[in-house]
């Protein structure tokens, strides 16, 4: 992880000493730094061929909304109307979900999956110069640091002579989940001035390492954003 921020420091430091010629005038690149808050829905969807994880294709967990917010900065290549720019971002993100079921047997089925992430997206833009308006459109690449997690299975068995008393069994769903999830990044914007709209789609291959169980996310952003300084 810290070889990836030194890295990303290390093109920032690169990019804004970075010099073209055009038409006989050296240009620099233009480069700005800023801050993105917004919201998140996140969205988990398993799949299993395993007895052991089935109750996982029962439950339907519900969409996740929670805050997202980070810091950016943007490089916008010399051109004369900078269209392509390279966008980096470093987010901060979460989801919390919980469903149940009870089967024929009378077993009820309890599981709650919560999680922290820490990502860094960079994401080539291409821009639509209209004066101070500006639409856009990304795709990137981003990778998901995994800060904390919660997977618990509870389950509550029932005995017809005392149903008030159930026997009570919880364990870890994932005992060692992906510490590092990565997938592709889609987004629709614009920027005006110093301002900045953007929605966003990522998808990413989830928190399981087991290859008898997938954990597909599908993860949707409104983010606002703010120009801090630019050189």
């Amino acid at each position: 992880m810290k070889y990836l921020i030194a890295g990303l420091s290390l093109l920032c430091v690169l990019a804004s000493e970075a010099q073209f010629t055009r038409d006989d005038q050296a240009t620099k690149i233009e480069s700005s730094i800023g801050v993105v808050a917004g919201v998140s829905s996140t969205t988990l969807d398993f799949g299993t061929s395993s007895y052991t994880y089935d109750y996982l294709n029962v439950m339907n967990f519900e969409s996740s909304y929670s805050p997202s917010f980070g810091l950016n900065s943007e490089f916008f290549f010399a051109s004369r109307n900078q269209s392509w720019s390279l966008y980096l971002e470093l987010n901060y993100h979460e989801y919390r979900m919980r469903d149940q079921y009870t089967d024929f047997n009378q077993t009820t089925h309890s599981a709650s999956i919560s999680a922290s992430h820490l990502r860094i997206l960079p994401v080539v833009r291409y821009h639509i110069p209209l004066g101070s308006f500006k639409p856009f459109v990304g795709i990137g690449y981003g990778f998901s640091h995994l800060l904390k997690d919660q997977t618990f299975k509870t389950t509550y068995y029932y005995n017809s002579s005392d149903p008030s008393n159930p026997r009570v069994e919880s364990n870890p769903i994932f005992e060692d989940p992906i510490t590092m999830e990565d997938g592709f990044e889609l987004s629709l914007g614009f920027k005006y001035k110093q301002l900045g709209m953007e929605f966003r789609y990522e998808g990413t291959q989830g928190m399981s390492n087991l290859l008898a169980v997938s954990s597909k996310v599908r993860r949707t952003y409104f983010l606002l954003s703010y120009q801090v300084l630019s050189w």
